[in-house]
């Protein structure tokens, strides 16, 4: 899905501007018409939130739960994150599409 590939890449360009470091990505099931994916990452604490925030500011009107911190295992200077993001635009691949749930499929 190019959405898909949209929404990934967005995220990390913003990340590579913001100085936080993917460690994976991956879809979850959702229900209804959203996508989500959850986030796994390492950055400086001092930019987490800032990152974060301007996830929730992007197009993509994520929303952010389910943050988790710890301490990354490769950097001692380096927040280990992991989050959810949910988006409302639907993601093929995430979530059925609106025109396959007003088909009823």
């Amino acid at each position: 899905d190019m959405r898909l590939s949209a929404l990934l890449s967005d995220m990390a360009a913003l990340a590579d501007r913001s100085g936080v470091e993917f460690i994976a990505v991956r879809p979850i099931a959702v229900t209804g018409r959203t996508g989500a994916l959850e986030v796994e990452l390492n950055a400086p604490f001092r930019v987490l939130g800032a990152y974060l925030n301007a996830l929730e500011q992007s197009p993509w009107s994520l929303t952010i739960a389910n943050v988790h911190l710890g301490r990354s295992s490769e950097h001692a200077t380096l927040v280990s994150a992991r989050f959810t993001a949910t988006s409302p635009t639907v993601l093929l691949g995430l979530a059925i599409t609106p025109s396959e749930s007003q088909d009823g499929q």
